[in-house]
């Protein structure tokens, strides 16, 4: 099952691609940090994520997760561990655009509990030159500590290669409209938008980084998430 845990304004979180090779694996590092003076529990707060994925076949992969969290003045602490398989339905060979879904469940660790559910749909298409991603996600509290409701979040991605090498400038937009059975308006949603470079090198080297400004009183006023690959 694939999974990935709930972060407050997704820091450290990316915009999935659908994509799934088979026999590829890929190791993958996030460092992310958020600053809000007005919010403790976010303010100088940094996540780490170790990634191993592996794809199977042409159509599934899974990835194994590591998240470890550190708030301001604390050390690092493991946040969960998260098992994910990753679907790849639709072929843009086929149908020009690709199309896939995941199944994810987080283990949170020790006093961080409940774990999480979650089904994510995601899409990822040409348009006029430009690659533009939408992912929905809808996760669900299990077990110790849950509460009810579905959890909802949208993102979305749009970028444009530059020059002739590998890299790509674009925008990020994410949006997490929290628990549906408890609902308090715009100010208590995370909403946060910013840019984003992508770029792959030589060997299966890749880099991403993106920066996010909060846009609704809930999410972090600022944030950063590094993503390195290899993959082979």
């Amino acid at each position: 099952m694939l999974a990935s845990p709930p972060a407050a304004a997704n820091t450290g979180s990316a915009v999935g691609g659908a994509t799934v090779e088979k026999g590829k694996t890929a190791l993958e590092y996030r460092l992310a940090g958020a600053l809000d003076d007005e919010n403790a529990g976010q303010d100088d707060r940094i996540r780490t994520r170790v990634h191993l994925d592996h794809a199977f076949t042409d159509l599934y992969a899974a990835r194994l997760v590591l998240v470890m969290d550190r708030r301001k003045g604390d050390g690092f602490e493991a946040s969960g561990l998260s098992l994910q398989n990753r679907f790849h339905i639709i072929k843009r060979a086929d149908h020009g655009w690709d199309g896939g879904l995941r199944l994810n469940y987080t283990f949170a660790d020790g006093d961080k509990k409940p774990d999480d559910l979650s089904l994510r749909f995601y899409q990822e298409f040409p348009l006029a030159g430009f690659d533009v991603r939408f992912n929905q996600i809808f996760g669900h509290e299990i077990g110790e500590d849950s509460g009810k409701g579905i959890r909802v979040e949208w993102r979305s991605q749009i970028t444009r290669k530059i020059g002739g090498g590998g890299t790509a400038l674009g925008l990020d937009f994410f949006h997490d409209f929290g628990n549906l059975a408890d609902q308090a308006g715009y100010r208590a949603q995370q909403h946060a938008l910013g840019p984003v470079v992508k770029a792959k090198f030589g060997g299966g080297y890749g880099l991403e980084a993106g920066y996010r400004v909060g846009v609704s009183a809930a999410a972090p006023d600022h944030s950063a998430t590094f993503i390195f690959t290899r993959s082979w």
